[in-house]
């Protein structure tokens, strides 16, 4: 008998801004966390021959845009938009 355990599970979503001469190039970024765990028990002794764990993270690309640069637009630092990219996220851990 096998059992899996998922010890924890975070997912969120950064936006990144790079100006450019003529415009900005804005990538939003998804970053899965995963840590699982797994029992592997013999159903006739009940012993535990095996008890592995893993942890994961995986790192996609959700967006990448171009804006036309602003004149009077000050550059933005990274920010967090795991709210915006609810969906989106949802799709890193298929």
């Amino acid at each position: 008998m096998i059992f899996v355990h998922v010890d924890s599970y975070a997912v969120n979503a950064t936006e990144e801004r790079k100006d450019n001469f003529l415009y900005t190039k804005v990538t939003v970024k998804g970053v899965l966390h995963l840590n699982v765990s797994a029992k592997a028990i013999a159903v006739d002794t009940g012993a535990l021959l095996n008890a592995p764990a893993s942890a994961i993270e995986k790192n996609v690309i959700i967006r990448e845009s171009k804006e036309a640069v602003s004149s009077n637009r000050v550059s933005a630092p990274a920010r967090d938009v795991t709210g915006a990219y609810g969906a989106e996220l949802l799709k890193i851990g298929d």
